[in-house]
This record gives C-alpha cells, structure tokens and sequence, in this order.
C-alpha cells in the first residue's frame, strides 16, 4: 500500500499505511522466536523486505514530518547490530550506520520544532547532539571524498550521495538559517552535484531524491538550474511515477520564497525552511 503511493506520487496518502506497516513489524520483531531469527540473520526473505521496506519508508517519513518514529529503538537495534541481515546499503544505497543517523537527525528535528513550539530550545544541548551524531557521520566519508577520484561504482555514487544529503539534513537542523553560501553546506552541496553528474544512467536519479531536494533546497542561486533540469529530465512519467515531480514543485515554491524575502530584505532568503514551506502547502511529500 505505501509502495503504490510512492510508485503514484502520493503526497499524504503513505501515512496510514505506514502506520499498519509498523504495527507489523512491532509484532513480528517483537515475538521472542523472530527476534531470535532476526538477530542470527535468519529472518525470511519476505519478513526481511518487510523490515527493510518499512524501516526506509519510516525514516523518510519521519524527515517528511519532523518526527521520531515509535519504533525509534527497534530500528536503533536492528540498524546497530552486525548480525542482523538488514543491508541496507544493498536496499537502498546507504549503509545501516548511515540510516541509522538519519533516525537520529529527524529525532533531533523534532526535538528542534517542538521546544520551539513551547519556547523550551536548550541550543546547548542541540550543538552537542548534533556534534555527536556529525562525528558518527565523519566516520562514513571515504579517505578522499572528492568524486573525481575514479573509479567509482554506481552503488559508491549513490553511497556518496546519500551521505552529502545527510550531511546537508544534518546542518539544516543544526544551524539556525543554513546559509548556501557558507563554506560547509556550499562545498557539501558541489560534491553532491559531482557524483550525481557520474551516474552512468540519469534515472537513476530517482533512487536519490531525498539527497537531491536537500541540495536543491540549499543550492546557490546559480545552480538552482541544475537541479530543476535534472528532475525535469526524468521524463514526463516523472509526474506519475515516485514523487520527482512532486519534489520539483516543492523546491520551486522554496525558491521563489527565498527569491521574496531577498527582494526585501537581502539575506533573509536563509531563513526559507523547506519543511515549513511543505507544511504551509499542506502537503506531506514523502521524499521517495
């Protein structure tokens, strides 16, 4: 049910299904047999795709809304422990530890709106977790991670990708205007462009959209060319199939934002958040 409104585009629609979905795996990773299974990496294929297909989801869904997920420490477990048989980087593209952290960055975000809400932000004790979890991620860079060191696999690309995309998530929470012209998220968002530029195919664009809207989102203005001809050129099924289109729109809307606030006021365009903007369209756009 979720995969048919990722497959249609759906900008809501994936929630409730998801919300079936984890009370499955909670039963299933919950029963004293599975679990046994689980952890000596002997769950069944179908379970496992179960688990992996649903862990993926809830943790895009989770960035979508700025939540953390009730099943924050079955996944923590699952993602932490070497015996599972979870491969997410064979699933997806990153690496357990790196889907781990990107549970941990949405856990942090929201934990950001909502003391926010409430006027209750320790910006302390924001900074720290973010160092922690900046210092898990460091772990996960290659010696060199300058893209044009060849060769470089189309499963290394995409590995890449996604972890200039965390990174990108990361300060985004973090900081409190991310600035696309400061030296860490303007370089980040450069290597991003580089290896996606190496991808042998373009659609395989689509296994990346989350760590591209977050480089579209906090792109300099110049380059903002680059990402809307790379969604456009996915082709015109890209408005019925996954949420490539959907994707565009949004960072079209966050552009032109930021385009108004810099008419009047030169440097507030920072301040667009791309989430906010999402949430005051009322959409809830599952990066997929």
């Amino acid at each position: 049910m979720i995969w048919s409104e990722v497959i249609k585009g759906g900008i809501s629609a994936w929630y409730q299904p998801l919300l079936i979905a984890r009370r499955c795996v909670e039963r299933i990773v919950g029963e004293r047999a599975m679990r046994g299974q689980m952890e000596q990496g002997r769950l069944g294929e179908v379970l496992m795709y179960l688990l992996k297909f649903t862990l993926w989801v809830d943790v895009l869904g989770c960035i979508t809304l700025s939540e953390e997920t009730p099943l924050y420490d079955l996944y923590t477990a699952v993602l932490s422990n070497p015996d599972s048989g979870i491969d997410m980087n064979h699933a997806v593209g990153f690496s357990n530890l790196g889907t781990l952290l990107l549970l941990q960055i949405s856990s942090l975000a929201s934990y950001k709106r909502s003391s926010l809400r409430t006027n209750t932000l320790d910006p302390v004790l924001l900074a720290a977790r973010g160092r922690e979890i900046q210092t898990n991620l460091n772990t996960q860079w290659l010696p060199s991670r300058h893209p044009s060191h060849e060769p470089f696999s189309t499963k290394l690309l995409l590995f890449q990708i996604y972890l200039h995309g965390a990174q990108l998530y990361l300060s985004s929470v973090v900081e409190k205007s991310p600035d696309p012209y400061s030296p860490v998220i303007s370089l980040t968002v450069d290597l991003l462009v580089q290896c996606t530029r190496l991808l042998p195919d373009p659609q395989l664009r689509r296994s990346a959209t989350f760590p591209l809207v977050m480089a579209g989102w906090l792109c300099k203005g110049e380059q903002r060319g680059i990402f809307r001809d790379w969604f456009e050129g996915l082709g015109n099924e890209a408005i019925w199939v996954g949420n490539s289109r959907p994707s565009l729109w949004l960072l079209e809307n966050v552009w032109a934002r930021r385009d108004a606030l810099e008419a009047m006021d030169p440097g507030s365009g920072k301040d667009v958040d791309l989430f906010e903007v999402m949430r005051e369209l009322g959409w809830e756009l599952l990066l997929a």
